[in-house]
């Protein structure tokens, strides 16, 4: 009876996301939320709310014979809310920095899906569920397992949603529909194998280090390959693929809802005084698991966060710099030298997205035989500028000179309806009879968010002759 209900439940839930994200094809596909900054965020919220609270309905309602406490089923919800907001979304963009690496190369996007986005949510909604719910009394049979992770997935998928919506206003409400839907389905389910394998620690006499580990296991890989395959069909533009991805979500939960549910039987015979137990305070084994797939989470994302390597051998120079630069350089070489410009050779130019217009470059100047190191006005832009430093600075180890200075660029050489204020740093440093010149350039509104991205390619450089 549990399993069939387990499943009517599942398949119930899927239906009703399924309903709703047709719903919101039909009507929402080429609608915006309405109204203010303050008004989009509150309607926002309650969309995303509307299909989570389904779903912890129906998660709920497996268990009717004894039905799990309403203010427990809440608490389980508010617990998963909490772990995203407070737990996984600080540790994914705070701490790893999964958006300036993730996509920068496959390897990356595959090591960041297993080894940073999967065991992050894995690990909390298992410490929520192992050390929040499975002590309580009201956890009496092996399906509550199974409710208590679902609800915990499903408050977690609700922040996760809400977190990823909320900076893209420009989504319609079909595309906020969607991510609420299959965050719900992943997420939920996800939670629902690690509870059933809580229960069959509770209920089997089982060893907690050993359930334990394989429910992180399984969460991981389950997540790992989910976060891989779905990022792949948006990354690869397929058409329609917003359709794919949730016939993808919808597989993948219904396929690990029903291998829980066939797993429910074997414990469904069981007796609840013939397997509750107390299980240690502390799980030393899981907790070093989780903190060897921590470190490895560390080591992928600085791996990331180095960045792509630069490297030349005349001049012999090499440097990281951030995924946030793209891989194509611009059309017009970037910075110093508009006296100077025929004698410049651009060894290296980047500028970055749309999100961080900024550019960055390294220029080589050879003076002619004889000559020194020319005026340091003769490497600034422009002859009309805002204000001029010069100081000392050290750049690989080696002395440079750093003229910063900010000029106002002409509407018509922006291609701007208004005058911009441009800042830039210019990096000079002597080299064996020539100079190589660093420059960092952008608009006043983007220069400091982007100079740290500048500052970490510049502790990087290095000025012996580098192997590949």
């Amino acid at each position: 009876m549990q399993t069939r209900r387990i499943m009517k439940t599942g398949v119930f839930n899927i239906l009703f996301l399924l309903g709703f994200l047709l719903l919101m094809f039909l009507v929402g596909r080429r609608v915006f939320l309405p109204g203010g900054e303050g008004l989009k965020f509150i309607l926002l919220g309650l969309l995303v709310l509307v299909p989570s609270l389904v779903a912890m309905l129906f998660y709920t309602l497996q268990d009717r014979l004894e039905p799990e406490p309403v203010s427990h089923v809440v608490y389980a919800f508010l617990a998963g809310v909490a772990a995203a907001a407070l737990g996984a979304i600080p540790l994914w963009h705070s701490v790893f920095r999964i958006r300036e690496w993730l996509y920068a190369s496959s390897s990356l996007f595959i090591a960041g899906a297993f080894l940073v986005l999967a065991p992050v949510a894995s690990l909390l909604i298992y410490a929520v569920l192992r050390y929040g719910f499975f002590p309580l009394q009201e956890f009496d049979e092996p399906v509550d397992g199974m409710v208590y992770g679902a609800v915990i997935g499903v408050g977690m998928a609700f922040t996760v949603s809400f977190h990823h919506l909320v900076s893209r206003p420009d989504c319609t409400l079909f595309v906020i529909t969607h991510v609420a839907a299959t965050h719900i389905l992943v997420y939920s389910a996800v939670g629902a194998l690690i509870g059933h394998m809580m229960g069959r620690t509770k209920f089997c006499r089982r060893p907690v280090d050993r359930n334990a580990l394989l429910a992180l296991l399984l969460g991981t890989l389950l997540l790992g390959v989910y976060h891989m395959i779905n990022d792949f069909i948006f990354v690869s533009g397929f058409e329609g693929a917003f359709w794919l991805s949730f016939a993808l979500t919808l597989t993948y939960a219904l396929l690990v809802l029903l291998y829980s549910a066939l797993m429910m039987r074997r414990l469904a015979s069981l007796g609840r005084e013939q397997g509750m137990y107390s299980c240690p305070r502390f799980d030393y084994l899981t907790a070093l698991f989780a903190v060897a797939l921590l470190l490895s989470a560390g080591v992928v994302a600085g791996q990331g966060l180095k960045g792509t390597k630069y490297l030349s051998r005349d001049p012999a120079v090499s440097f990281y710099y951030p995924h946030a630069l793209s891989q194509l350089s611009f059309g017009a070489p970037v910075g110093p030298g508009r006296l100077l410009a025929g004698r410049m050779k651009t060894l290296f130019s980047r500028e970055g997205g749309s999100d961080l217009p900024v550019y960055v470059a390294l220029l080589m100047y050879v003076p002619p035989s004889g000559e020194g190191l020319p005026e340091l006005m003769q490497f600034v832009e422009t002859m009309e500028t805002e204000s001029m430093t010069v100081e000392d600075t050290r750049i690989g180890g080696k002395k440079a000179k750093r003229l910063s200075y900010s000029f106002v660029q002409d509407a018509e050489e922006a291609d701007d309806p208004f005058p911009r204020l441009i800042q830039v740093y210019t990096d000079l440093v002597p080299l064996e009879g020539r100079f190589l010149i660093f420059v960092y350039r952008a608009s006043a509104e983007h220069f400091f968010r982007g100079l740290p991205l500048y500052e970490q390619m510049l502790r990087s450089v290095r000025w012996d002759t580098p192997t590949r």
